[in-house]
């Protein structure tokens, strides 16, 4: 059985890796071998870039303890799982600046796990900064014996996920725009080693307000790092070998993730998933955000496994060939056949919203996941519908 992207749907007894209560005894011999050759493919990549990775040479910024001395607390502009972000001012260069709030204790977490984990989100953050616009400055670290403070650049254009909820589905235009600057995020993040681990429009914010800004995202004037990626707290350091640590918003985890078993490609997944939330309004295996939310952890394991994803319905009809092709290849359940954030930013979808604008020239090299067609007026081409069916 496959889905409506050519994926292969695992039968019942190929969910033991995956579910809690299933069990099975009897994967294939070529089955193991195939996926011994991947594994030793996916070391290598990840081993290069666990060296490229100490190359740099980046540290963390020392943690100060005079946080209070230093910042006045402003207002309170977003909560998170165990943390929240409020506006501070610098009292010496009178600059605004965001910092986020997190404690070190946790209800049913050790204390210095908690304090590891925050010193690698600190870690990852300085480390990949520095290199992109699109991820929010890191200014500096302070703490007490309760708390630390992250104090980063003031992004004031709201989340994503906000902008969803008031303006409704992007356009595919706008879309097109949001995930290009995703892109560039990720591969910076990627090149160095890092896995962002909660991609989702709540962690990626305008970094201006604007009165309209659906269309401003439609048009070509925000220039570079419009967007940025505001929370590294579930990234995590890529190594030789596979993590297994889940992290994340479960309904944005990759199939692989909730096997434990995953490496950089899980990013790309996640990206996927956000790219048809913005489109539709909505997740593929439920009708409305609102049913997502009540399902419990496993049952979204299987759907994200299991379940089809349409594109048959309502906004898709008119998204154009180039676009399912984009989320085709990030919405593939084999990771070594998945796009890389490079191979997608290549994507012909960008050269045909932007054209020669995109700050990556396209390559000769064509997407290998489904035959790309010659790109025509969004919605008066048979073209969508013939990949349509194809993908169904």
């Amino acid at each position: 059985m496959v889905d409506f992207f050519g994926n292969t749907l695992p039968q019942q007894s190929q969910l033991a890796a995956v579910v809690p209560g299933f069990t099975c005894k009897h994967r294939s011999l070529a089955s193991q071998r195939r996926r011994a050759s991947q594994n030793v493919f996916r070391r290598t990549h990840c081993a290069a870039e666990a060296v490229k990775t100490q190359d740099l040479g980046r540290q963390a910024p020392t943690w100060k303890s005079s946080f209070r001395e230093r910042y006045a607390l402003g207002r309170h502009i977003g909560s998170g799982s165990y943390g929240v972000v409020h506006v501070c001012i610098d009292e010496v260069t009178k600059q605004k600046a965001a910092v986020k709030i997190l404690p070190k204790v946790r209800s049913k977490q050790l204390p210095q796990k908690t304090l590891r984990k925050l010193e690698r989100e600190v870690t990852l953050m300085a480390r990949v900064s520095r290199q992109s616009s699109g991820i929010t400055r890191l200014i500096d670290v302070y703490e007490d014996r309760s708390y630390v403070y992250i104090v980063m650049g003031l992004n004031e254009g709201g989340d994503l996920e906000e902008l969803l909820e008031t303006y409704g589905p992007f356009s595919e235009r706008a879309t097109a725009a949001v995930i290009y600057e995703c892109l560039k995020i990720i591969s910076v993040c990627h090149a160095n080693g890092v896995l962002l681990g909660d991609i989702k429009p709540a962690n990626f914010m305008l970094r201006q307000r604007y009165r309209d800004p659906l269309k401003a995202l439609e048009s070509e004037q925000l220039g570079k790092g419009f967007l940025t990626a505001v929370d590294f707290g579930c990234s995590q350091a890529v190594g030789p070998t596979p993590l297994a640590r889940r992290t994340g918003t479960p309904v944005y985890m990759s199939p692989e993730t909730f096997r434990r078993e995953y490496h950089l490609e899980a990013d790309l997944w996640s990206l996927g998933m956000m790219m048809y939330q913005l489109i539709a309004g909505r997740f593929p295996f439920w009708a409305s955000i609102e049913q997502c939310r009540t399902r419990s952890l496993e049952e979204v394991m299987k759907a994200v496994i299991m379940e089809d994803i349409p594109v048959d319905y309502g906004p898709w009809l008119s998204v154009s060939p180039e676009g399912l092709s984009l989320l085709q290849g990030l919405l593939t359940r084999d990771p070594t056949q998945r796009l890389t954030a490079v191979e997608a930013l290549q994507h012909p979808w960008f050269q045909r919203h932007f054209g020669s604008g995109a700050e990556e020239k396209q390559s000769s090299r064509r997407n290998n996941i489904v035959p790309l067609m010659p790109a025509s007026p969004r919605g008066t081409s048979s073209e969508a519908g013939v990949l349509r069916s194809t993908l169904m």
